[in-house]
């Protein structure tokens, strides 16, 4: 929670349903299946973080360029 709060407002909301994907369909087991889906969706939500960072990065390259 404190890491979404970090975010600024317009990206929290984002960031949270990267978390909620995160653990989606993940059960509290060491099944080998629910590793792999683990393992899936830790991948998703790298690349998703990443390219949230990189948008915000961008955002703020372009608005610092124009001033």
């Amino acid at each position: 929670n404190s890491i979404v709060n970090s975010q600024p407002p317009e990206k929290q909301q984002a960031m949270h349903l990267c978390f909620e994907n995160l653990m989606e369909g993940i059960e509290r087991n060491l099944l080998t299946k629910n590793r792999d889906r683990f393992t899936q969706n830790l991948s998703a939500f790298r690349r998703e973080v990443n390219d949230s960072m990189k948008n915000s990065t961008y955002g703020v390259n372009s608005n610092d360029m124009m001033s």
